[in-house]
Order: structure tokens, then sequence, then C-alpha cells
């Protein structure tokens, strides 16, 4: 049994127990309670209010009012597992064993952080051995209780179940040959009731089936040559995966091993990938509720994450460019709705971007007059003189693509070039050959080397936005203005408004003083209609036509070679010291004409660990000190910024026996306290420390 405490409130008891009742059936039971207060974090885009609902076919079911959005960072945890092994006879025993877990904390996931609240999982297993048999089935479970997301405030329900059942035998062939074949099963089958799958709820079940033979033949003593194959077939994938590895391995003597391996291992889609329906950001760049004022209906812009349908997605594109859908489309006098197509540049729907951008630039601008104090008289004249100059229409005005960047906040361009069709996703081969040694070099040294060169194919993206927004062209819109609003200031009949608005042109307001309104007026307009999002481009199988799409694709091939090192040094029987290194030689791939997109590794290219050890039986006391850098890198999420910085820490763990059975544990991580994230999203990392006291009976 033992109990602890620490820094940040934290508290730890647990135990564990095992026995037998003949020497045929024994147990063993065990338990942990754990609690404290996470470090603090924040997501920009998580509002200050948010209403708790649950989506369904028919629209969304709200489950609260509008209640403060405040991350609870209080984590409280509790597991529980058993175990029962029964020897029926020296051929022939069972295992069966099962656990739960539990937790509150905040969990990061790929539509932002999730306020867990009582999130279980669990699990059950039973296998069996019978001479050269083996058997096994099990089964994990979740039940994610009253969680939910911080961004959206919608509840996350997770009741699925993955079960699997795997066969094993191996035989021997003479004395050089040992076979071992099995085949495996796995079946996926997500609950999310609309909250995770969405529409896909319906659908999402997924079956995997796997045969595999390896062969271990010993050519001599010291050279082995083991030879596997494997084949799986997956439901929602066509024909046949083929996994091979081959493997020679040497022993010239009981202290050391050499061995050269190939490897080709797959990775397929998950059922995320595949089967994802869920609401990302709330309207992000909030104009629903701007516009919504003016326009009599919300007209926001949200952000949907959803998985790649069995047809792929595709654009929609003619002469003019990507056609798109947009949430501004009852304004359109052909009476459009938001499942319609819109040509790229086309003049109507451009006068309806127009026409509602310069309504909001006008309210906007009577704003800001009145922040600074204007009298209204002055701020009433202004804004007739201005609605009274500014074009109703505007023709040769083009639009513009850019697409929103998460983890700045902010929209870049993008080329109509960029836009390809999403294929139906397929599985991820990893080709790697790797040469290693481990063994002891001298009497007290131990050495482990790895060498490696991986090259991966048909990469699997993170969860990347894929939907370009469509804007105003802000130099065509300018050079329509500009020649506008000359024409019609120069015109005597509106001499009134130019003496109204020559205010622009004034230094102290902001005016570049070359008398004239006209260059103030253009930039005025011209910035601010050209800031609005107007319409999302989206493919046609999109659920969600107006609303920015992000997804998942096969993308690229990236090669990379790396190295792992591990050493350990024996000074004496008390002191030992050591350490690891890794090497990868690239962590991101900048996009090229093969990749559409940067690929991040999200791990940095050199990491390391020291350590020193000590320990004394006589004196019942031991230490352990430990070391640990992490090179800077850069990573892909859902969260603000792509940079991890660099950080070194420094871990001490003591270890005194006070008392027979009783030992006393301290340990502190981070012992200088470098403030430090591990992880975009996460929050930064200081000192902690933990004393436990424990007891063996």
């Amino acid at each position: 049994m033992s109990v602890g405490g620490g820094e940040r409130e934290i508290f730890i008891g647990s135990f564990t127990h095992s026995n037998h009742f003949n020497n045929r059936v024994g147990y063993k039971i065990s338990g942990q309670y754990y609690r404290g207060i996470d470090w603090n974090s924040y997501d920009d885009y998580e509002p200050d209010s948010i209403r708790l609902y649950r989506p369904t076919p028919y629209g969304p079911v709200y489950e609260s009012e509008v209640i403060e959005n405040n991350r609870d960072f209080d984590i409280e945890k509790i597991s529980g597992e058993a175990r029962v092994d029964y020897l029926i006879n020296p051929d022939l025993s069972i295992v069966a064993n099962g656990g739960i877990n539990s937790s509150s904390d905040i969990e990061l996931t790929g539509v932002g952080a999730a306020q867990a609240v009582d999130w279980t999982y669990y699990f059950g297993q039973v296998r069996m051995n019978w001479k050269n048999l083996f058997a096994q089935v099990y089964l994990n479970a979740s039940d994610a209780g009253d969680t939910y997301i911080l961004r959206t405030g919608q509840r996350v329900i997770d009741k699925s179940r993955f079960w699997s059942g795997q066969i094993q035998h191996n035989i021997k062939a003479g004395d050089k040959i040992d076979f071992v074949y099995g085949f495996d099963s796995f079946f996926t089958r997500p609950n999310t009731e609309y909250t995770i799958n969405g529409r896909n709820e319906d659908k999402d079940n997924s079956n995997e089936y796997g045969i595999y033979l390896q062969a271990e033949v010993k050519l001599t003593h010291k050279l082995k040559f083991i030879e596997a194959t494997r084949l799986d077939l997956h439901s929602r994938l066509d024909g046949l995966i083929f996994s091979p590895r081959s493997a020679v391995t040497y022993q010239p003597d009981d202290n050391n091993n050499f061995r050269l391996t190939y490897n080709r291992a797959y990775s397929t889609p998950s059922n995320t990938n595949f089967y994802l329906d869920m609401l990302q950001a709330d309207d992000p760049f909030e104009i629903g509720a701007a516009l919504e004022p003016f326009i009599g209906f919300n007209p926001g812009i949200d952000v949907r994450i959803q998985g790649v349908p069995e047809s792929g997605f595709h654009w929609s594109v003619n002469s003019s460019g990507p056609q798109f859908r947009s949430s501004f489309a009852p304004l359109d006098p052909r009476g459009l709705g938001e499942d319609d197509f819109i040509d790229f540049n086309d003049p109507v729907f451009v006068n309806v971007m127009w026409a509602t951008g310069r309504d909001m630039v006008i309210a906007g601008f009577t704003d800001i007059l009145a922040d600074f104090g204007f009298p209204s008289s002055t701020i009433d004249s202004l804004t007739n003189s201005i609605r009274a100059v500014s074009p109703e229409t505007v023709s040769g005005v083009n639009n513009a693509l850019m697409t929103f960047d998460l983890s700045t906040g902010s929209f870049e361009p993008t080329s109509i070039d960029q836009l390809t069709d999403i294929d139906p996703l397929e599985p991820s081969y990893t080709n790697t050959f790797e040469f290693g040694y481990k063994g002891m070099m001298a009497e007290r040294l131990k050495v482990a080397v790895d060498l490696y060169y991986t090259r991966r194919n048909n990469f699997i993206s993170f969860p990347i936005i894929e939907s370009p927004n469509v804007f105003l062209d802000q130099a065509t819109l300018e050079d329509y203005l500009a020649n506008e609003f000359g024409l019609t200031l120069s015109d005597s009949a509106n001499i009134e408004h130019l003496n109204v608005l020559i205010m622009l042109d004034q230094p102290q307001y902001g005016g570049n003083g070359n008398g004239t309104p006209v260059d103030e007026l253009t930039n005025i307009f011209s910035y601010g209609t050209a800031q609005i999002p107007f319409g999302t481009v989206t493919p046609i199988e999109a659920y969600d036509p107006e609303d920015i799409l992000v997804t998942f694709r096969n993308f690229g091939n990236v090669s990379l070679y790396g190295l792992d090192l591990s050493i350990n040094f024996d000074l004496d029987r008390n002191w030992s010291l050591g350490g690891n290194y890794s090497y990868i030689s690239r962590n991101i791939f900048k996009k090229s004409e093969s990749r559409i997109h940067d690929i991040f590794l999200n791990s940095p290219r050199n990491k390391a660990a020291v350590y020193v050890q000590y320990k004394n039986e006589r004196t019942s006391f031991g230490s352990h000190t430990r070391g640990r850098y992490i090179d800077a890198f850069d990573m892909y999420s859902p969260f603000e910024g792509t940079r991890v910085n660099s950080y070194f820490i420094i871990d001490q763990h003591l270890m005194y026996s006070v008392a027979h059975n009783t030992r006393l544990i301290l340990t502190v991580k981070n012992i200088f306290n470098n403030k430090h994230i591990e992880f975009i999203g996460a929050p930064k990392l200081g000192r902690l420390t933990i004393l436990r006291l424990v007891h063996s009976f």
C-alpha cells in the first residue's frame, strides 16, 4: 500500500494485493486514487460563455442555459484492476482480467480541448494457453460521462466498443525451423449518439481480419534467419494489405547480438479518419452576430471536421474557377439557397458581397467616431455623406481565395491550383531497414545502437483545413473605388459632401493631407469589405456546404534516417551512469508537387537523456538523477501556435527504507522549475514534488 502527496494539492493512494487459493488458482487486485490541480492553460477560440447541447439528426438539443465557460483545472482519477489465473493442468491454463479507469480533467482533442467529466474506460480479457496453442478475446470500452467540448459546448457521448479475437499456434520442423502462424480479428463498434461521428453514426462500424506466418531458421548456432508475412483485410478498404518482414541475427557470444532487418508495416486509416463529423469552432470570425442586425439572419461560418467518405471529396470547378457556397445566399436576388453553387467572380453575387460589406463598414465607422467622442451632429453628417457618395454597386471587381489558419488565427492567400480532390483514404505504408547492436562492450559497459532508414508512403495527414474562403479582391476593389470616388466627388452636385468628408484627409484623423478624401474613402471601404469571408469553397460531398471543411487525406512520400543510442556503465556495485540519444534526419517536409501540405512529424530531431544512479542496500538508500533535453521542433495541431521551444529539465528520485518493508520515496520533476511546454495546446509545466510512503505486508 502507498499514500502520498505534494505540490499542486496532489494526493495519491494505491494498493496491490495478490494471493492464491491453492496450487491452481491465483488472483491479483489493485487500485489507485489520484487528485491534484493542473497547470493553467487557455485557448483563445473558447468563448466566455456557452450552452451545453447535444447534436441530433433533427438539430441541437440544448441541455443548459448560457453558462460561464471556465476551465476546471482540478484532476481526479480512480482506477481498479483484477486478475484470476487458473492452472487446469500442466498443459492448460486460463487467465481472466479486467479493469476500469475513470477520470475528470482537461483532454486535448482534434477539435479543441474537452472538459472531461467522469470519462470512464474499462477492459476485459480472457486468454488460454494449451501446449503450443494460444487464444484470447478482449474488449476495450468507453463511457464519456458528462464530457463536453470547451470551444462549442457540445456534449461528447462515447459508448463505443472494440472487440478482438486472436488465435496463434507454433510448431517445430526438425531442430532448425520454428513456425508461428495465426489469425486475428478486430471489430470496432462506435456508439457516439451523433456527437462524434454525427451523421455517420449508422454506418461507422468496421471489421479487420489478418493472418500471418513466421519462420525462424537456425542457420548455425550463432546465425538466425527470420521471415514473416502478414495479410490483412479491412471492411472499408479495397484489396488485401501485404506486410512482409525479414531479419538476420548474429550472436557471436552470450554478451553480443547483431541484427539486420527489413520491415514493411502498414497503418490503416482510423475510425476517426473515416467517420468523424463534429463542429470544431463556432463562428470563429465572429461575423454571425456582427452582421445579423443588418441582414436579418445569422450568416456565421463555422469550422467543421468531417471524415473522408468512400467516394472521397471533389471540388466543383467550371471555366470561372472553383464554385463556392455561401451563408449569404439568401440575399441573392436569384433566390439561391445555401446548397447552391455560386460561380467564382460572379458579378451578381459580388454585388451582394459589396452591399453587405458597405453597410457593415459604414456602421463600424459610425461606432469608431462615437468611441472618439465626436458630437452626434458630426457623426450624422459624416455618415450621411459617406453613404451618399459610396456606390451601391460595383463592376470589374473580382473574388479572392484565402484559407484560415487555426494556428495563427489569420487568413493566408490561396492559389486556385492548390485545390485538389481528396481521394478515398488508403493505408499508409512504412518501409524500414534497420541495423542494430546490443551487448557488453566491456565488463561493465552496456551499449545498444540502432541505425535505420524509413520511407513512408501515403502519409495520412493530421486534420487540416481544406476549404478556402471567398472574399472581395482588395486590389480590383481599390481600383474601382478610387475611380468612382474621384468621379463622384469631382461632381459639383456633391460639393457639400466633399466639404464634409475633407475632414477624413486631415493628418490628425489619419489622413494623408493631399487635399482630397478619395484615398481615405477608398482605403476604408476596400480594406473593410475585403476582410469579410462571404463564401466557402466546399466539396460536393460536404455535409455542411457553407462551413469550412477540416478533413484528412493521403499525400506525399517521406524518407528519413535516424539513430538511437543507449549506454549504461556500472562504476561499482553502488554507482552507475548512462544515457540515451535519438536523432532523426528530418521532422518536417515542406509542401511540393507531390505534397499538397506540409508534413509535420510532431517530434524533435534531437533528444537526449543522462542519468546517475546510486543504490546502497546496506544503508537502504537510493538516488536516481536524470536530465532530459528536447530539441525545438515545429508541430501541427488544432491549437494556436506551431513551435515547441527546446528545453532541458532535471528530475530527482530518492528512496529510503525507514523500517522493515516501509519506504519513503521522494520524486521532484523539473527540479529547477524550468517552465516549458511539451505539446502545442498543453500548459506550461513547472516543478512538481511528490512524497510517498510505501509499505509491504
